[in-house]
């Protein structure tokens, strides 16, 4: 893809290596597209003349590539676990299946939005207790708010 070079300096690179049915805007729009963590991998341009790089152990070569395949490539991070379900694994032993379980099955549990956003928020360890308050400088004291004697955790309190 030539991140290195300009879009206009690379995209006349890539249609003399072969590129064709294009133009620069469509070229420009899909490097823009690309996320930073895939702009610096290994290409293969300078060596081969071809336009495939590798992303982990997947070649993927723009000429050959189907928006199928483009799109799989760019939602590879996308789908990292939330801080909450590392939470609830750790903390109870719980394996990835169970805890899976547990966020599908806010769907059919509950059917007022606001307690399913809120089991959602619980879940995903972001309510706002004391302990994390104190912790951002929002109060002084993270002691519970109801007995002032223990942290205010999501634990303490349900």
């Amino acid at each position: 893809m030539q991140f290195n070079n300009g879009s206009l300096e690379s995209y006349n690179i890539v249609t003399k290596a072969g590129l064709k049915q294009s133009n620069f805007l469509t070229w420009a729009g899909i490097r823009s597209a690309i996320p930073g963590h895939l702009k610096f991998l290994n290409d293969n341009s300078r060596k081969t003349g071809s336009l495939e790089f590798c992303c982990g152990e997947k070649v993927f070569d723009p000429v050959l590539c189907k928006s199928k395949q483009f799109y799989e490539l760019l939602i590879t991070k996308k789908g990292i676990v939330s801080r909450g379900f590392t939470k609830l694994k750790n903390d109870f032993d719980l394996d990835d299946i169970t805890v899976s379980k547990v966020f599908l099955n806010l769907l059919s549990d509950s059917s007022e939005t606001f307690i399913r956003s809120f089991q959602l928020k619980l879940l995903d360890d972001i309510v706002f207790t004391n302990k994390r308050l104190a912790k951002l400088g929002h109060i002084l004291h993270d002691a519970c708010t109801f007995c002032k004697e223990e942290t205010e955790t999501i634990y303490h309190l349900f």
